[in-house]
């Protein structure tokens, strides 16, 4: 619902959602990536390793009567999950050969412990040296962060 909101324009409606279920104490597992059939990327920053995680629904608006598929992910302080459009990976170079996932996954994986712009910076450009593409190429990057314990200490 935030990246279709981000898509309408509508950047209050993203905040919104953003912080009633993804913001440390909101939902556990909010529905957000339903603006694309991509995998989402979930970078582990304890182990600095890449999982992908398989998205075997269609778009929203694509179907009147999608039913999404949920996934539940728990993540670490540091973790940081990719979602991105097909337009990041179908881009084309000179021969014809598309770009694909598994380049994005080195990319990310490469660059996922830096901060949240080097690794947009570093998606986007390896995208736009593979080649051109009319399509968009959208991409969200969510980190997670430590939450302060409200316990008490014994």
């Amino acid at each position: 619902v935030a990246l279709w909101a981000l898509e309408q324009g509508d950047v209050d409606k993203m905040w919104a959602v953003l912080d009633a279920d993804i913001a440390p104490g909101g939902a556990e597992a909010p529905p957000i990536n339903i603006m694309t059939d991509t995998a989402a990327l979930l970078y582990r920053a304890g182990q600095s390793v890449v999982e992908r995680v398989e998205n075997d629904s269609l778009p929203l608006g694509v179907v009147e009567d999608e039913a999404f598929a949920e996934t539940e992910l728990r993540a670490e302080p540091g973790d940081t999950l990719l979602l991105i459009t097909d337009g990041l990976t179908e881009v084309f170079d000179a021969a014809g050969a598309q770009l694909g996932l598994d380049a994005v996954e080195r990319c990310f994986a490469e660059n996922g412990a830096g901060s949240l712009a080097s690794i947009d910076e570093a998606v986007r450009a390896l995208a736009a040296a593979h080649g051109e593409s009319d399509d968009d190429r959208s991409l969200v990057l969510i980190r997670a962060l430590a939450t302060e314990s409200t316990e008490e200490p014994a």
